[in-house]
């Protein structure tokens, strides 16, 4: 199976994290969550990675436009025939899953 990065929280602290992330395991979408097919497996890889602390005002509405972005793609994915496919579907992500806003 080729290699899935997941991103997590210390991959966002600060600017030499951001492009060290990007620099190796970028995606020409510039986006950090996808999903890729393995036989009869649908891996799905979840980005919740967010600055530390979310102190700013900006850094919150940020991170609340990328989960809105990112739920969006999840809803669209299941509406795929990738997903209806899939007999085995793995969400894979660096936080847990939780239920309400980020």
């Amino acid at each position: 199976m080729p290699f899935s990065f997941v991103r997590g929280n210390h991959d966002t602290w600060g600017r030499h994290a951001a492009e060290g992330w990007s620099d190796y395991f970028g995606r020409p979408d510039g986006r950090g969550y996808y999903a890729i097919e393995k036989g009869p497996a649908l891996f799905v890889v979840l980005d919740w990675a967010e600055e530390y602390g979310l102190k700013s005002a900006a850094s919150r509405e940020t991170a609340a436009a990328y989960h809105a972005e990112q739920v969006a793609w999840f809803k669209a994915l299941k509406a795929t025939p990738e997903w209806r496919r899939a007999k085995f579907r793995i969400v894979l992500s660096h936080y847990g899953t939780r239920i309400g806003s980020p």
